[in-house]
């Protein structure tokens, strides 16, 4: 599927804050640490500090991240701000961008803000 792209290929963003919006049927696959991890409502949970998220292949880590599950939305979506590091590895393509001010990645899109 599209919206699985990023979760079925060697993906990673760090940043200091990240949004990850995933459909109910993905969040069962998410493991999300931090040294405080918060569920703030039965669909939206927040780590700080070391915030990790792992989901399948992709890795997200931050000074925080705050998980929205958005019921039955297919859509993924992942919201990267400060300082955003990005990479991954689509088949024979890689793809890159380094020290930028925020990025979204939808489904298999991604847009870099400078």
């Amino acid at each position: 599927m599209k919206r699985e792209r990023y979760l079925d290929h060697p993906t990673r963003l760090r940043a200091e804050r990240i949004a990850f919006y995933c459909p109910a049927s993905l969040a069962h696959e998410i493991q999300l640490t931090g040294e405080a991890v918060v569920q703030k409502k039965p669909t939206r949970r927040v780590a700080t500090g070391r915030a990790r998220l792992v989901c399948r292949e992709l890795t997200l880590e931050a000074r925080k991240i705050t998980v929205n599950v958005r019921g039955e939305d297919p859509d993924l979506q992942i919201t990267g701000r400060g300082n955003v590091h990005f990479v991954t590895q689509q088949k024979a393509q890689m793809l890159r961008e380094e020290g930028i001010r925020s990025l979204l990645i939808t489904n298999e899109q991604v847009i870099p803000l400078r």
